[in-house]
């Protein structure tokens, strides 16, 4: 059995790398706009300004570009694997509309969600409206804000709603990767409940997200991979990007920048063993106080995910009942609000099986070793799917994960608001001074948070920024510099 390495499979599925790119060490190191990270917020940003007349530079981290986006294929499955986003989540449109321009198919998860528990399987064919009850509770105009447990211990709905209470729990801490006792309610309140039945939505790119990530990068002509930023230099209307690549130091110099670095990066601590490997941005002068300030109310959630290549899709033929069998199960969560969720391909079919550990299981997770990691996901698995470990163990080909809560330029899955932070972002997606913007899922005002289309929506937001302040003629075009 395989397993990948603490920091995840580096093979791309049909990912653009270092290699692909080629890029000239001989080009210029001055541009209209410098942008840090590769990922869906920083090349949606750049693919809009370049398309625009704007000279841009992107520089990025890894030795690829898609950050929190990472498709890699195993010849064993019929499918490819994310390590990270995997899911296009409610209406989309801009991720959407992206797929149509590159004529990227996607197609709607269906099929049947069950609870595991200890007699058996229960389909959970009401589980959104059940989760509704609840979500649709919390209180967006609170005028002191309180934590999701906090909330949970008022008892809403009372003794009618415990079981929904427990679906929430489950929700919040899994599919949000959040701290109940820290995460905002008024920030859940106001992005969180899937009351309507678009916001439900689930659905995937059928070649997997390396396509769109490459099709956002088709169009940015000097896109710089290996190259970690760590100073930000910056005055109106003038910034200096310094950093290292593998060889020596480099500098870039713009008008503005775009900052897509996940939160944990933008904020200065003491030297943890991460942050001793690279990836913090320093800013001289330092950000405004209250960017700091809106930095510190955010948290960054940890999540194990481990996909499971099998040597065939057991659960086709799992017994639920008479006549019943699990083969259009989609999700099956665990009982008693505990982890993991796990989920199919379906109606793609594959022989893979992912593994989705939340809050707190994923807290000490991700500070085990990868042998250990793969490990206890098959134990807990083997549990969920009521058969022995050791009868799961033979039918598993490889595992693959990556844990981005050790990986030193993120440092943690994606993004929620503490309590009393449930402004936070829309004060962060403002610019800097008409020089500097930060962009990415946790930057979004728009309340789209750990999700491909606040990141992609971000960036387009902060492109339109920097449109405005370099200036734009009335048909759209660069104005002269």
């Amino acid at each position: 059995m395989t397993f990948d390495s603490a920091y995840g499979l580096m093979v791309g599925y049909n990912f653009l790398t270092a290699q692909d790119l080629r890029v000239s060490s001989a080009v210029s190191n001055t541009a209209d706009v410098v942008i840090i990270g590769a990922g869906a917020a920083g090349l949606s940003a750049a693919r809009d300004l370049t398309a625009r007349g704007f000279r841009c530079i992107v520089v990025e981290a890894r030795d690829r570009i898609g950050g929190r986006l990472h498709t890699i294929a195993d010849p064993a499955s019929t499918t490819p694997i994310e390590l990270g986003a995997e899911f296009v989540h409610g209406g989309a449109p801009i991720t959407r509309q992206l797929a149509r321009q590159g004529r990227l198919p996607i197609y709607t998860v269906v099929g049947d969600r069950f609870q595991s528990n200890r007699r058996g399987f229960v389909r959970l064919a009401d589980y959104w409206d059940r989760l509704d009850k609840v979500l649709r509770l919390l209180d967006q105009r609170r005028s002191r804000d309180r934590s999701f447990a906090d909330f949970l211990a008022a008892r809403p709905g009372g003794h009618k709603l415990a079981r929904e209470r427990a679906l929430a729990s489950q929700w919040v801490r899994g599919f949000q990767a959040a701290d109940p006792e820290i995460v905002s309610e008024r920030a859940m309140a106001e992005g969180s409940s899937p009351g309507e039945e678009e916001e439900r939505a689930l659905a995937r790119i059928t070649d997997g997200y390396a396509s769109l990530v490459n099709l956002l990068a088709t169009g940015v002509p000097d896109l710089r991979l290996a190259a970690v930023a760590s100073t930000v230099i910056w005055q109106r209307g003038h910034v200096t990007v310094v950093g290292t690549t593998r060889n020596e130091s480099f500098e870039v110099t713009a008008r503005a920048a775009i900052i897509t670095s996940p939160v944990p990066l933008l904020l200065q601590r003491g030297q943890t063993p991460l942050e001793e490997m690279g990836g913090s941005i320093e800013f001289e002068p330092a950000l405004p106080d209250a960017y700091r300030r809106a930095l510190e109310t955010l948290a960054m959630g940890d999540v194990i995910r481990v996909s499971h290549v099998l040597d065939a899709p057991f659960w086709r033929t799992k017994s639920v009942g008479k006549n019943k069998t699990l083969r259009s199960v989609a999700f099956v969560h665990a009982g008693n609000d505990g982890m993991p969720v796990c989920w199919t391909t379906h109606p793609m079919e594959s022989p893979v099986l992912v593994a989705w550990f939340g809050f707190p299981e994923s807290a000490e997770l991700v500070r085990r070793s990868s042998d250990e990691i793969e490990s206890e996901t098959i134990a807990a698995v083997a549990r969920l799917f009521h058969t022995t470990r050791r009868t799961l163990e033979r039918r598993v080909r490889a595992c693959h994960h990556h844990n981005w809560s050790r990986d030193p330029f993120t440092r943690g899955a994606y993004s929620y608001a503490r309590v009393g932070g449930a402004d936070s972002a829309k004060t962060l997606s403002r610019s800097i001074d008409a020089t500097l913007w930060l962009a990415g899922e946790a930057y979004d005002a728009e309340g789209r948070t750990g999700t491909v289309e606040g990141a992609i929506g971000s960036g387009l937001h902060a492109a339109q920024g920097v449109r405005r302040a370099l200036g734009l003629s009335a048909d759209g075009k660069r104005s002269a510099l």
